[in-house]
C-alpha cells in the first residue's frame, strides 16, 4: 500500500510539473503512471507511444455520445492513430455505449483525474492528441466533425498546434450566460444583461479576493459588477455588499466556473458593451478601475 501510495504522490507530482510548463510554452510530456483499464489490465506512459488520441468521456452524457460517433467516422481514415477512452466513472453504461456504437477500443479508468490534470481536462467530452508521450494539442466540446479531423491531420503530419488554455479560451469570445437564476428564481441571467460588466470571481475564505474588494467597488461607480462566490450556497459575508450595481451570485456547484474555465481565484473579466470578453486577468492586480474605465472608453 504505502509503494503504491508514493508512486501515485510521485505521479502527481510529475503531473503537476507538467500542467506548470504548459504555461511557460515548454513540450510537455506524459509522466509514468499505472492506471487500471475496464475489463482488467493496466495502461501506463508506454500506451502512449508513436500517435495516439485519448477521448475523455463519462457514462449518460449526450455531448460524449455525440462525440463517440465522430471518432467513429473518422477512425478508418487514421490507421496509424491508436484511440484510447478516458474515463472517470466506469460503468455498464459507458461500456454498452461503445459496444454499440462500435467503438471498441481500450478504455482507461482515470479515477483520480491524473490524465485529466495532466491535459487540464476540465469538462468532458474532449479530445487530446498525443505524439511518443507528448502532449502536442487538445479539443474541448463544443467541436466540429471539422476540428476533429483537423487535430488528427496535424498529428500524422507532426504538427504541434499553439492552444489557449484555461479562461484564455474566452479572451474575444461572446461572454456565456449564466445558467443560474437571478433573485425572482424566474429568468436566468442572459448575455445581453452581461453587456457592459465585470465578472470577478472570488470565494469567501480568500485574502486575495478580499484584498481587491476596494477596487471592486470602486469599479462600481463606472459599470455592474458581478461578484461570483465559487463554492458556497449563501455567498457569505459578500452577500452585504450586495447593491443595485453589484450583484452577489453563489455559485456553490461551479455552474459559472466552469463555463469561464476558471481554475484559480480570484479571476476577473471584462465584458464590453457587445457582450464580449474584452479582458481577463488571473489573480491579485493593481490598477483594476483603470483598466476597466479604458477598455470602457474603447468602446463607446
Amino acid at each position: 500500500m504505502t509503494t503504491r501510495r508514493s508512486a501515485m504522490v510521485t505521479a502527481w507530482l510529475a503531473a503537476a510539473l507538467a500542467v506548470a510548463s504548459l504555461s511557460t510554452g515548454a513540450d510537455t510530456y506524459v509522466p509514468p503512471f499505472d492506471l487500471p483499464m475496464l475489463g482488467g489490465g493496466t495502461a501506463s506512459e508506454q500506451d502512449l507511444t508513436g500517435d495516439v488520441v485519448l477521448v475523455f468521456l463519462v457514462p449518460d452524457c449526450s455531448a460524449c455520445e455525440t462525440v463517440i460517433d465522430r471518432v467513429v467516422g473518422v477512425r478508418a481514415q487514421y490507421p496509424g492513430i491508436r484511440f484510447l477512452v478516458v474515463t472517470a466513472a466506469p460503468s455498464d453504461a459507458l461500456e454498452q455505449e461503445l459496444a454499440t456504437k462500435e467503438l471498441s477500443v481500450p478504455v482507461i479508468v482515470d479515477s483520480y483525474g491524473l490524465l485529466a490534470s495532466l491535459c487540464l481536462v476540465r469538462t468532458v467530452p474532449a479530445v487530446c492528441a498525443f505524439s511518443s508521450t507528448r502532449l502536442v494539442n487538445r479539443l474541448d466540446w463544443v467541436f466540429s466533425d471539422e476540428d476533429l479531423r483537423k487535430c488528427l491531420d496535424a498529428l500524422v503530419a507532426g504538427v504541434a498546434v499553439a492552444w489557449p488554455w484555461g479562461a484564455d479560451l474566452l479572451r474575444g469570445q461572446a461572454a456565456p450566460a449564466f445558467p443560474l437564476r437571478d433573485k425572482a428564481g424566474e429568468t436566468a441571467i442572459s448575455q445581453d444583461s452581461l453587456a457592459p460588466s465585470l465578472i470577478a470571481f472570488v470565494m469567501e475564505d480568500c485574502p486575495y479576493c478580499q484584498s481587491m474588494l476596494p477596487a471592486l467597488l470602486r469599479c462600481c461607480e463606472s459599470l455592474a459588477v458581478r461578484l461570483v462566490v465559487v463554492g458556497t450556497e449563501d455567498a457569505g459575508a459578500f452577500s452585504a455588499l450586495a447593491s443595485e450595481r453589484l450583484e452577489v451570485l453563489p455559485d456553490p456547484e461551479r455552474e459559472i466556473a466552469d463555463l469561464y474555465h476558471v481554475s484559480s481565484v480570484p479571476t476577473f473579466f471584462l465584458i464590453d458593451s457587445h457582450g464580449k470578453v474584452e479582458w481577463l486577468h488571473e489573480g491579485v492586480m493593481e490598477g483594476l478601475w483603470s483598466i476597466c474605465e479604458a477598455a470602457l472608453r474603447r468602446n463607446q
